[in-house]
């Protein structure tokens, strides 16, 4: 039998859990932030060389729009537009790699992998004015909690990505021997020690659910070492807003806000 509530709802969710374990512990470390891979571009143009040319563009831009997402926090990704304007091929990319190609005499299809220059890159940031991270940041182990069972809650922190930005998040959710382990002890930091060993996560938060009449509350707690940070954030749910969207919709803002605080940006 299961010796807590905890225990029982997180076993039975389990099934229902696909927890990617490969993903998360292989990462994104190994890959240089500045590289972004498997993008997908086409173009027709009056010759293959033309479109091939094009193709070579948008695959390029498209990735370096998912760079700059990578790198800058949630709040000023509007200004990823105005930095785009300044893109240049011969400046911003310091090689590409091109497979799967498909092409006829006027059109040209391929998936690309883009290593950008560093220094363009951040230059062209730092002309805009804005803050951005530049490395991975150290791996967190995130635990979603409940003061009472919530299914949907917990399925929206399983559907959530592992990777946000530069901010990587080890979620364990379905994995039973996590579950032990996070029963064996009563003090926070004890509770989880031996699963942040596990994982090689230097530090620990986690996000309990508070429901309230209009919506709920999330109280977020990061303990560091020899301290603890606390945040509160409350999202109010419309009438007609599906909870699986809705609970979507917190997870990524809550993930926006954590990956923010990992480039030196408080968005609390």
């Amino acid at each position: 039998m299961y010796r807590t509530p905890l225990q029982l709802l997180l076993a039975c969710f389990a099934a229902l859990c696909i927890y990617m374990m490969d993903a998360t512990l292989c990462w994104a470390q190994d890959t240089n932030v500045f590289t972004i891979e498997n993008v997908e571009a086409s173009a027709i143009g009056d010759s293959l060389e033309e479109a091939k040319y094009q193709a070579q563009e948008n695959g390029m831009r498209q990735a370096a729009h998912q760079l700059l997402l990578r790198m800058l926090p949630r709040n000023l990704y509007s200004r990823i537009p105005h930095i785009l304007q300044k893109f240049d091929r011969d400046e911003w990319v310091s090689d590409y790699q091109a497979t799967r190609e498909r092409m006829t005499s006027t059109s040209y299809q391929a998936t690309f992998t883009v290593n950008f220059a560093p220094n363009k890159i951040q230059l062209a940031m730092l002309k805009q004015g804005v803050r951005f991270g530049k490395k991975w940041a150290d791996p967190t182990l995130l635990i979603p909690t409940t003061e009472e069972p919530e299914p949907d809650w917990l399925a929206a922190w399983t559907r959530a990505p592992r990777l946000f930005g530069l901010s990587r998040m080890v979620i364990p959710l379905s994995d039973l021997e996590d579950l032990e382990l996070l029963e064996q002890a009563v003090e926070p930091r004890a509770r989880y020690l031996k699963v942040m060993q596990k994982y090689n996560c230097p530090d620990l938060t986690t996000v309990q659910l508070v429901k309230q009449e209009l919506g709920i509350k999330v109280l977020y707690t990061k303990f560091l070492q020899g301290k603890t940070v606390q945040h509160t954030a409350s999202y109010k749910r419309e009438i007609e807003q599906d909870k699986q969207e809705f609970y979507d919709a917190v997870v990524y803002d809550l993930q926006s806000k954590i990956d923010a605080e990992q480039k030196g940006m408080q968005l609390w």
